[in-house]
């Protein structure tokens, strides 16, 4: 919700999204406010002390802010928006919230910006109830941090969303059936063995219809020496699934763009049962330090393993067996094995053995091909194998938890601003840029990109908004007014895009404004800049 918010208030549209709300209720929770307690209203005059006292009176297209503080309760959501009229809750700022999690049965719900963990890492009734237990449909969580739990996602949902949220020391982060989940720019860190001599995985995926895309699946400590080991002798995989009974089946999975280090193997499939492992597509991933297999895939039908690059992992690539059917082609394996290192491409089923790669930066992951290599026109049609394809292609996604202007710029570990990218890419090279607001001057490395024709435009029908304008977060009380830190004066400042009043302390270097919270509202600064506000929406940039 805030970040679409956003968006459109940076667009000069925040008004239009107002009315759309105007007969819907915002409610606040603040358990620091003096006079707060759940027989209020839920005002900012007079908040509400829970999060669950919200939770029973939201109704479709209210929006409850839930203001910084630990909130000792797990929240159940039972009620349910629309698809024009959502239940938002908003952690504002953004994972100051922190809670024991969210059970939600409702439907067409938004939660977004929450802290969620636990002094003991099981926070239900069973051992690996998510944070996030999510059993209604049409529910998105985003821009959430989830920590020391045993698992951060679960449930059997259906059209679900999983978006921009980081899960760190979980034992498995996701544990999910139901179907049509998309997990799209995640970042997983770190598991953690909780429960002692158990299994550790980043995902274990049951259902029909997922898709896990440009995710980051990276930090475990996992080793020989104790003191560098999180996971004992966990059996580590970024997926796992398996079908032993009736009611096991994984069937219409894509997974895609996504970045995976330190693991024992890229994905365990296990499938006793005809049928009920089918149709599964990997593709463009980067798998990079695996203990034993790339992708072991066993008794599943109709697999697609197309374009992905293998690094460094013990024994083998990506194999498909005991009864497997399927296409392998176009990925790039490197560093396979380790008495014997091997190295070599797949085309039509067949291994083509290469000396050199020639990635840009492999120590650092960056799998990238230089010009000269043997895979640049090696695959199907002509194209490149391996997974970051030929001529470049940069990512930026500045929501995405992992984004990194020192990393590599892939789908799942993204560049965090555009003129990072812009001047990272040469000619003949694309710069994509996922939806979101970039509150950075672009234009000096814009007029370059354009003599050198690069290439920049917006992912799928995302579109991106790039604002002179700063926000303005961290606001605190002060008597009847609120203030906040900021460096210089502004030349005005906006409040859900239209001009408000306000205070500046030229000593203190405080913004003031009074007779409003601006907690709930977008607050925006704008200073001298002469960079104009752009947007992007495919490939035209107005």
């Amino acid at each position: 919700m805030k970040r679409y918010l956003r968006t459109a208030a940076c667009a000069g549209c925040a008004f239009l999204l107002l009315s759309v709300f105007a007969h819907a209720a915002v409610y606040l929770v603040d358990q620091r406010h003096p006079l707060a307690s759940d027989a209020n209203a839920g005002t900012p005059d007079a908040p509400w002390k829970t999060v669950s006292r919200a939770a029973s009176a939201a109704k479709a297209g209210d929006t409850v802010y839930v203001a910084e503080g630990v909130y000792d309760e797990r929240v159940s959501i039972s009620s349910s928006g629309t698809s024009g009229k959502r239940i938002c809750f908003l952690g504002v700022p953004p994972r100051a919230a922190v809670v024991r999690g969210f059970v939600i049965t409702g439907a067409w719900v938004r939660v977004s910006g929450f802290h969620i963990t636990s002094e003991t890492p099981t926070v239900g009734s069973s051992a690996y109830d998510g944070g996030f237990l999510i059993d209604g449909e049409y529910v998105e969580v985003s821009d959430n941090l989830v920590t020391n739990l045993n698992a951060a996602v679960s449930g059997k949902g259906k059209h679900v969303v999983v978006r921009h949220n980081r899960f760190s020391k979980c034992q498995i982060s996701v544990v999910v059936g139901g179907e049509h989940w998309l997990f799209d720019g995640n970042e997983i860190h770190r598991v953690f063995q909780h429960i002692p001599d158990s299994d550790c995985d980043y995902m274990r995926l049951w259902g029909k219809n997922h898709v896990v895309r440009c995710n980051r699946f990276h930090g475990t400590k996992k080793s020989s020496d104790p003191a560098e080991n999180e996971v004992g002798k966990a059996h580590l995989d970024i997926l796992q699934t398996w079908a032993t009974k009736e009611y096991h089946f994984l069937q219409d999975l894509l997974c895609e763009k996504n970045f995976c280090e330190v693991f024992s193997q890229g994905a365990m499939v296990e499938c006793d049962l005809p049928g009920h492992v089918a149709r599964l597509v990997f593709q463009e991933n980067i798998y990079w330090k695996g203990g034993s297999w790339g992708l072991n895939i066993n008794g599943a039908q109709d697999v697609t393993v197309r374009n992905n690059t293998f690094v460094a992992i013990g024994l083998f690539g990506p194999v498909l067996r005991k009864g497997s059917t399927g296409v392998v082609e176009d990925n790039l394996c490197v560093d396979i094995g380790t008495r014997q290192p091997t190295r070599w491409y797949d085309r039509q089923g067949e291994k083509v053995g290469i000396t050199d790669a020639f990635f840009v930066d492999s120590s650092a992951g960056n799998f990238r091909l230089r010009k000269e290599s043997p895979c640049v026109a090696a695959g199907r049609n002509g194209g490149a194998v391996g997974a970051c394809g030929w001529p470049q292609v940069y990512y930026v996604d500045g929501s995405h938890p992992a984004a990194d202007d020192a990393g590599p710029g892939y789908p799942g570990w993204p560049l965090r601003t555009i003129r990072a990218a812009l001047s990272r890419a040469t000619e003949g090279e694309t710069v994509v840029v996922r939806g979101g607001v970039y509150r950075e001057n672009i234009m000096p490395a814009l007029s370059l990109s354009r003599d050198r024709r690069i290439c920049l435009r917006s992912w799928e029908a995302e579109t991106a908004v790039v604002s002179p304008a700063r926000e303005v977060t961290g606001w605190r009380r002060d008597g009847q007014r609120w203030v906040a830190s900021y460096p210089e004066r502004p030349t005005t400042l906006h409040r859900d895009g239209r001009p408000a009043q306000f205070e500046y302390d030229s000593v203190k270097k405080l913004v003031a404004v009074k007779g409003f919270d601006p907690r709930l509202c977008l607050m925006e600064a704008f200073g001298n800049s002469k960079s104009p506000l752009l947007t992007i929406s495919g490939a035209d940039v107005r």
